[in-house]
Formats: structure tokens, sequence, C-alpha cells
């Protein structure tokens, strides 16, 4: 059984999440122009993830969506705002 925690990327290695045990989700891509510390996670059950982060903006506060996710082998399919991203864990 292959662990959330680490990092999975595209096949392309164009975009990258790497999951912390500390809840942290850093997203990489574009040559780095994404590298951030984007987003706080919890899970909801066993295959939905809710990510949060705090925005600049004082009015929007709080961001939130959900994330879900299907790992199989060493392969990770995520889905999120309607977008389903294939990925694979870097050893």
């Amino acid at each position: 059984v292959y662990s959330l925690y680490g990092t999975w990327t595209d096949s392309y290695g164009a975009i990258s999440f790497t999951f912390s045990e500390d809840g942290k989700l850093r997203v990489s891509g574009l040559e780095d122009t994404l590298s951030v510390d984007a987003f706080v996670f919890s899970e909801v059950d066993d295959d939905t993830l809710q990510l949060k982060a705090e925005s600049d903006n004082p009015i929007i506060g709080v961001v939130g969506l959900n994330m879900d996710y299907e790992i199989e082998g060493g392969t990770m399919t995520v889905s999120i705002a309607g977008k389903q991203i294939n990925l694979v864990k870097k050893e």
C-alpha cells in the first residue's frame, strides 16, 4: 500500500503535488512559478481531502475546496475543480 505522503508528479513532470505529514500540500510546476505551500489539507473520508488556503484578500478570507483522490499501486488519480490529473509517485 502506497502512502499519500510524498511527491506525486504527472507523466510530463510539468506539475507535482507534495503531501507532507504536517498536513501541507506544496504544488510545483511551470518551472517553479507555482511552487508554493498552497494548502493545508485534512481528510474528509478515505478518498476525499479538504484543501484550505488563506487569501491575502480579507474579503475572500479562507478558500476551501475538496479534492477526490484514488491511489492504485504507485498511481494517484486526483479530481479537483472538475479537472482530473493522473500522478505517479516519485521514488
